[in-house]
C-alpha cells in the first residue's frame, strides 16, 4: 500500500522542458549545416576559364534557390519551437515522443531538399518535399494541441491565446497542401512556402497576441 501511495506521489512530468529545447537546437543546428554539405559543385577534368567558371555558378542558381528555401523554412522552424516552449511549462511521455518525431521530420529536409533538386523535372521529387514540410506542420499542431488538453501550458495563458497558437500553427500544413495541390502541376510550387512568414506576420498584426 505505502509503495503504491509513493508511486502516486511521484509527478508524470520527469523531463524539464529546457532540456527537450537543448537537444532540439542541437538538431536544428545539424539539419541547417547538412542542406550546405549537400550542395555539390561540378569539379572539371583540368583547368576552366573564368567564364565557364562563372557559367557553371549561374547553372547552380536553383540549386542555390532550393538550398536558401530550406535553410530559411528549418529557421522558421527553429522560432517557432521556440516560442511554442517559452509557455509549455511541463513535459510527459506523449509531449516527448511527439517532439522526438517533430525532429525526426526536420533531419530529413536536407535529404528531402536533394532529391527535389536532383530530380526538378519530375513531379514525385517536389512532392517528396512538400509531404515533409506537411508533417512538419501537422506534428507542430499536433503538439501545441497535445499541450493545451494535458494542461502542460502556463496555467495563466487565457483560451483566446491558446487558439491563437492553433492557428499560427495551422500555417505551415495549410501551406504544405497548396503547394502538394500546385505541385500537380508546376515545379515552382515549392515557392508557396515563401507565404509562412507572409501569413504569420499578417496573423500577428490582425491579433492582439503576439506570442503564445
Amino acid at each position: 500500500m505505502e509503495e503504491n501511495q509513493e508511486q502516486e506521489k511521484k509527478p508524470s512530468f520527469f523531463i524539464n522542458p529546457e532540456r527537450i529545447q537543448d537537444m532540439t537546437d542541437g538538431v536544428f543546428a545539424f539539419s541547417m549545416t547538412l542542406l550546405i554539405v549537400g550542395i555539390e559543385f561540378p569539379t572539371p577534368g583540368g583547368k576552366i576559364t573564368d567564364g565557364e567558371l562563372s557559367q557553371n555558378l549561374v547553372s547552380m542558381i536553383p540549386t542555390f534557390s532550393k538550398f536558401i528555401l530550406s535553410f530559411f523554412l528549418i529557421a522558421i522552424f527553429w522560432i517557432t519551437h521556440h516560442k511554442q516552449f517559452k509557455s509549455i511549462k511541463k513535459s510527459d511521455d506523449g509531449l516527448i515522443w511527439i517532439n522526438i518525431f517533430l525532429l525526426l521530420s526536420i533531419v530529413f529536409i536536407p535529404f528531402t531538399t536533394d532529391v527535389m533538386d536532383d530530380y526538378s523535372y519530375l513531379r514525385i521529387g517536389l512532392l517528396v518535399f512538400n509531404a515533409n514540410i506537411l508533417l512538419v506542420g501537422l506534428l507542430y499542431y499536433i503538439q501545441w494541441s497535445y499541450a493545451i488538453k494535458h494542461k502542460l501550458v502556463d496555467e495563466r495563458m487565457t483560451e483566446s491565446h491558446k487558439k491563437y497558437g492553433l492557428m499560427k500553427n495551422s500555417i505551415t500544413w495549410i501551406v504544405a497542401l497548396i503547394a502538394l495541390f500546385f505541385g500537380l502541376f508546376t515545379t515552382y510550387a515549392s515557392y508557396a512556402y515563401f507565404l509562412i512568414p507572409i501569413l504569420t506576420i499578417a496573423l500577428q498584426k490582425s491579433n492582439k497576441y503576439n506570442e503564445y
